[in-house]
């Protein structure tokens, strides 16, 4: 198992400030995090999915949509809330695709 609860405000909280530098503090965005790497949680149902891979890692999912209509895709694997929030071609297709 890998930290969920405890790391998500603060990074909910550095997302924000990213998104808000580039013009996109306005855009409405689900997010969740678990930290099992089974998936076991609603992290794959949303517009902005994290689920724990090992300590401090993470595979991110983009894509689905507030109706779960739409499946996410893994975009990036085990990388860390850093890189996540470094790496900002992910915003750019999840706001604009």
């Amino acid at each position: 198992m890998v930290e969920a609860e405890r790391v998500l405000p603060d990074f909910i909280s550095e997302l924000g400030n990213v998104m808000a530098k580039h013009q996109l503090g306005e855009v409405c965005i689900i997010m969740r995090i678990t930290g099992c790497p089974n998936g076991c949680g609603r992290a794959m149902l949303v517009e902005i999915g994290l689920v724990g891979k090992a300590v401090g890692r993470y595979n991110l999912y983009i894509g689905s949509d507030r109706t779960g209509l739409h499946i996410p895709r893994l975009y990036k694997e085990n990388i860390t809330l850093e890189q996540i929030i470094q790496d900002r071609n992910w915003m750019h297709r999840l706001v604009y695709v």
